[in-house]
């Protein structure tokens, strides 16, 4: 943890404490862990399972293992549109599902996650 962090968080802990509230983040939260102006999906929630960083800004189909099984996003810098296309044996279709604002860290709902096989980065 960088020095600036740590005096964050033990400010926010002081907080924490002088107003009754506790609060802590959980192990899972730690696990984010995406570089600035990259876009990162896991399999897992919370950061967790494994991590592919979406290689440049624009669209992207999700790699094998990714596709219909990312279940959290981390976007640092630029944000990010979710994508499910529908191929129908005619060409198909693109419908957006969802997106993700700069600098989030979010899970993705279930639909979502078994939809999800295409992004765009907005750079």
């Amino acid at each position: 943890m960088s020095r600036k962090l740590g005096k964050i968080a033990a400010v926010a802990a002081a907080a924490s404490v002088a107003s009754g509230v506790l609060f802590a983040a959980s192990p899972a939260e730690a696990a984010y862990d995406c570089r600035y102006g990259k876009v990162c999906l896991n399999t897992g929630t919370f950061g967790n399972g494994s991590r592919w960083e979406v290689p440049s800004c624009g669209e992207h189909w999700l790699p094998s293992g990714f596709a219909y099984h990312t279940h959290s996003v981390q976007t640092w810098g630029n944000s990010v549109t979710l994508f499910w296309f529908d191929q129908d044996g005619q060409g198909g279709y693109i419908h957006q599902i969802g997106f993700v604002g700069q600098n989030a860290q979010t899970n993705l709902d279930a639909q979502t996650a078994d939809l999800l096989n295409y992004v765009r980065v907005n750079c």
